[in-house]
């Protein structure tokens, strides 16, 4: 035989190796393909014949309205304790209910120059900037017979922390809730 016909042949042998590798690949792709149709149209069949949760508007609005109630009492009791108490405290008694950063803020802010030794209760009003942001924002007024003071107070939702504070100077000018405890 020619040398021709042996190269020939051989590459007859290989190229029909080829095929039959090539068609039995082709096959085995295709019996996973069709599994994976099967399983995912069974998936799909079984989703939508189990009955999904459903939330009514209703729950949602209550759920928010309980998570702004809970906001504006925390707000109320941390800023109660802020205007009421020795800033010099604030590292032990606002721990938990206010950012760190915020802590040592109101220290500085906060702390008289001359210490009083009488100091008055303050009584305090909390109101919301708007209540459907999140982080929530505050306006809140510390009142008692001799001062009226003006915060703005950022309430973190996610870490349930105060995370901003802001002072403002006497607001007499500005508020008058002398009417308020009436």
């Amino acid at each position: 035989m020619n040398g021709w016909v042996k190269g020939l042949i051989i590459f007859d042998i290989v190229l029909a190796g080829c095929l039959t590798f090539y068609i039995h690949q082709h096959s085995n792709l295709m019996i996973d393909n069709v599994r994976t149709h099967q399983t995912a149209k069974k998936q799909a069949k079984n989703r939508l014949s189990t009955p999904a949760t459903q939330f009514k508007a209703e729950d949602l609005k209550d759920t928010k309205l309980k998570s702004f109630q809970t906001a504006n009492d925390r707000v109320k009791e941390t800023m109660d304790l802020i205007v009421n108490s020795d800033p010099r405290q604030f590292d032990s008694s606002l721990k938990g209910q206010v950012q760190p950063s915020v802590i040592q803020q109101l220290k500085n802010e906060l702390t008289p120059t001359v210490d009083t030794a009488v100091r008055t209760h303050q009584d305090v009003y909390v109101s919301v900037i708007n209540e459907y942001n999140s982080p929530l924002e505050f306006y809140v007024i510390s009142q008692n017979s001799e001062q009226l003071n003006a915060y703005e107070v950022t309430y973190d939702t996610g870490s349930k922390l105060i995370s901003k504070f802001k002072h403002y100077s006497t607001a007499d000018a500005a508020f008058d809730l002398k009417g308020v405890n009436q």
